[in-house]
This record gives C-alpha cells, sequence and structure tokens, in this order.
C-alpha cells in the first residue's frame, strides 16, 4: 500500500493517528477515609485512558500492506478499525462508570451522616415537625 497522493486523506490519516488508538478503562479511586466510617460497599470510579503502542499501528499498517484494494479502502478499514476500536472502549467504559458512580453516589446518601442529602432533611425537618398538622377535605 502506497502512501495517499492527496493531501487531504493524508491530513486524514494523521488526524486517525493523534486523535485515535487509546483505549478508556474505568478504574477504582482509593478510598477516602470519610467513607471508611460509612461502611460502603461500592467504590468510586474514574476513566483512565493509555495509548495503543506505535508498534501496534505499524503492526496494522503493515497488515493492511497486503491489501489487494485501493488505498482509500486500505486507509478507510484502518480508520475503522482504530476509530471503532477507541469509540468502542469509551462507549463501554463510559456506560460503566456511570452506572458505578451512581451506585456509589446512592449507597453514599443512603448510608452517610454527612452526606448533603442526609443534612438537607436534616435542615427540614424541624420546621415540618413544629408546623401544626391540620387535614382538611376536599
Amino acid at each position: 500500500m502506497k502512501l495517499p497522493d492527496n493531501g487531504l486523506q493524508l491530513a486524514a490519516l494523521t488526524l486517525v493517528l493523534l486523535l485515535s488508538g487509546c483505549t478508556v478503562y474505568p478504574s477504582k479511586v482509593p478510598f477516602d477515609q470519610g467513607y471508611a466510617r460509612c461502611e460502603l460497599v461500592s467504590r468510586q470510579l474514574a476513566l483512565n485512558y493509555e495509548w495503543l503502542e506505535a508498534n501496534t499501528h505499524a503492526d496494522l499498517l503493515r497488515g493492511l500492506g497486503d491489501c489487494q484494494q485501493s488505498a482509500e479502502v486500505c486507509l478507510a478499514a484502518y480508520v475503522v478499525i482504530i476509530g471503532g476500536w477507541t469509540a468502542g472502549s469509551a462507549i463501554v467504559s463510559g456506560s460503566v462508570f456511570l452506572a458505578g458512580n451512581t451506585i456509589h453516589w446512592l449507597e453514599y446518601q443512603g448510608r452517610c451522616d454527612d452526606s448533603g442529602l442526609r443534612q438537607l432533611i436534616k435542615r427540614a425537618m424541624p420546621p415540618l415537625q413544629a408546623a401544626p398538622m391540620q387535614i382538611s377535605r376536599y
């Protein structure tokens, strides 16, 4: 496979090499001392990434060098493979990240006394308890 002669194709190849080719994955955040007293089961997650090694791109390009199609078809295959890997790992890992942190937030709000939701309820309770109870029929 020869390099594209068209400047736009070369720019697209360069852009794909620079912006893609990484793997996104969720990882656990170390426990904070505040979480220890709440006895939480879930862990907070963070999103991390790692770039694919340069030889991975080189091996893929070498494999596409045997491509029997035109340079445009081979370049499109490369873009789909590398871009699809990055997009797929970002979508799956992002979904795990959002679901895991939502569960962690809900557990924190339910178990920890210093959570924002519990503090709000504690501030609202005295006025509600002091208000006379009136029952009206409509």
